[in-house]
Formats: C-alpha cells, sequence, structure tokens
C-alpha cells in the first residue's frame, strides 16, 4: 500500500464523519467494549449472550453469531459491524451490501487492551478508550506484581464430558500464564483439545479452574480430589468475566486470584493448627 492509499485508508476509518456509525456487535466482549467507552448509542443491533450491561438486552437481538439474520441486520441499516470472524455467510452478506467490516478478535491479556483502542478509534470515542485502558492496565500491572515468582502447574478445564482443556493458542492460556499459572498443557499448539483422564492425572495439576457455566461445579471439585488428592486446588472461574476479552477481564482475573489467595491463606492456617 502507497503513503497516498495509506492516508486515505487512516481518514476515511478513523476520521471523525466515521464516528457516526451504526454498528451490528456481533460478539459480548465487542458490545460489552462499546458500552464502556460510551459509544452504546452508536450499537443498534447485538447477537446472543450480549448480555452485559443490562442495557445492551434492549437492542436489536439477531440471534446467534454464525447464524445472523442478514435481513433483520439490513433492516436496522448498519453502516459497520464489528464481528470476530469475517469468513462467514453472512459477513459477507453484509459486506457484498457495502456494510463496512471490523475484526475485533484479541487472544491476549495486552490484545484485549489494543482491541478497545482500536474500538475508540474507529467510534471517535478515543479518550474515553484511553482513559479504560489505562485503569485496567494499572489493575494489570497489580496482578502481575502479585504473581511475578509464581509458575504453578494448573489445569484448565474446558468441558467435562469429554474431559478437554486449553493448549497454548487459547486465549485463555495467556489469562493464566499473567496470574502465574502454568498451563499443564501448553506444549500443544491449538485453542483446545480432548485429554484422556490418565493425561491429565500425569501432567500432575496443583491447581484446577473450572468454570462454572453448565455443570455442576461442587461435584467436578470433589471430581479432582479424588483422582488428585485433597492437595489439589479447584478454584471456580466465572467464564463472562475470564472468556469475554473485554473491558470485565482484569475484573475476572482479580476474582480468580483473590479466591487463589484466601484458599492458599486458609490451607496454610490449617496446617498451622
Amino acid at each position: 500500500m502507497n503513503k497516498l492509499a495509506l492516508s486515505l485508508f487512516c481518514v476515511f476509518w478513523l476520521s471523525p464523519a466515521y464516528a457516526a456509525e451504526r454498528i451490528l456487535a456481533l460478539a459480548p466482549h465487542v458490545c460489552e467494549s462499546l458500552f464502556a467507552i460510551g459509544a452504546a448509542d452508536q450499537v443498534v443491533g447485538v447477537v446472543d449472550y450480549c448480555d452485559f450491561p443490562e442495557e445492551a438486552k434492549s437492542k436489536a437481538q439477531l440471534g446467534a453469531f454464525h447464524h445472523i439474520n442478514v435481513e433483520a441486520a439490513l433492516a436496522l441499516k448498519p453502516t459497520l459491524v464489528i464481528t470476530t470472524d469475517t469468513n462467514t455467510a453472512a459477513i459477507r452478506a453484509l459486506s457484498d451490501l457495502g456494510v463496512k467490516v471490523a475484526l475485533s478478535a484479541p487472544n491476549s491479556v495486552d490484545g484485549v487492551m489494543q482491541d478497545i483502542l482500536f474500538l475508540g478509534a474507529l467510534t471517535g470515542h478515543t479518550s474515553d478508550a484511553e482513559a479504560l485502558v489505562a485503569q485496567m492496565q494499572q489493575q494489570l500491572a497489580k496482578i502481575r506484581a502479585e504473581t511475578a515468582n509464581l509458575s504453578v502447574p494448573t489445569f484448565y478445564e474446558v468441558w467435562h464430558q469429554p474431559l478437554y482443556t486449553i493448549g497454548s493458542k487459547a486465549f485463555i492460556h495467556d489469562v493464566m500464564k499473567q496470574m502465574g499459572m502454568r498451563n499443564v498443557f501448553a506444549d500443544a499448539h491449538m485453542d483446545s483439545l480432548r485429554i484422556p483422564m490418565e493425561v491429565a492425572l500425569a501432567a500432575k495439576p496443583e491447581v484446577v479452574v473450572v468454570p462454572t457455566e453448565k455443570r455442576d461445579v461442587e461435584a467436578r471439585e470433589l471430581f479432582w480430589k479424588q483422582w488428585l488428592g485433597d492437595d489439589v486446588m479447584v478454584l471456580r472461574a466465572n467464564p463472562d468475566l475470564l472468556h469475554r476479552p473485554g473491558p470485565r477481564l482484569i475484573e475476572g482475573m482479580r476474582a480468580l486470584l483473590l479466591q487463589w489467595q484466601e484458599k492458599t491463606a486458609e490451607r496454610v492456617t490449617v496446617k498451622a493448627l
């Protein structure tokens, strides 16, 4: 791309006029980020699970991300769609009809910050995005400082029937790393993988993280203690906070870390008695 073309591209995408877009937010984290930076009025349509903040539920619902109702979407007269995947039939149809498409798919904690800044530039809310990111970075710095010397072998239970965990390409892999948790399957260069139980046990995790969605978490804790012993620490993760690469991520990390610290303190107290 030559300098002239690049300049025109930047003017087109980042000019103040672009801030008046009518946006389809096709992922929960996109919706949360846009609301958090003050761009809620530009959002005209959302998809399933765009449930935070409460006001997001009042936006037009377009169905599941991979199967949005294109006719309903077009009826909203969108000028911009922000999505995690540009290679779907619906996105291609919208693009062919002149709707601009922007990709929002951060895959690391630092990437979340950059994505929020990107969305701020897209919507004309640069200063709001910068203020939010500065706050998140400050909170993240505290988490990193508290866990700087830790590298605790950790198993993240994506699903239990059958058993799935994360590889090194998963977003959660980096989240864990930032908190001093070492993914015991970091050598698997993929997002997720199915794991035989004996292989999970052989990895000898000291911490098991279990998301609280669609499972009996208490039963899962008993299960892991049965197989790994009472010394294994089972933590509960809020997927709405940790799985969404948006503005509440650091809140989710802090909550998980606090739970970890409290359980560690309880264990030390018990051993001292």
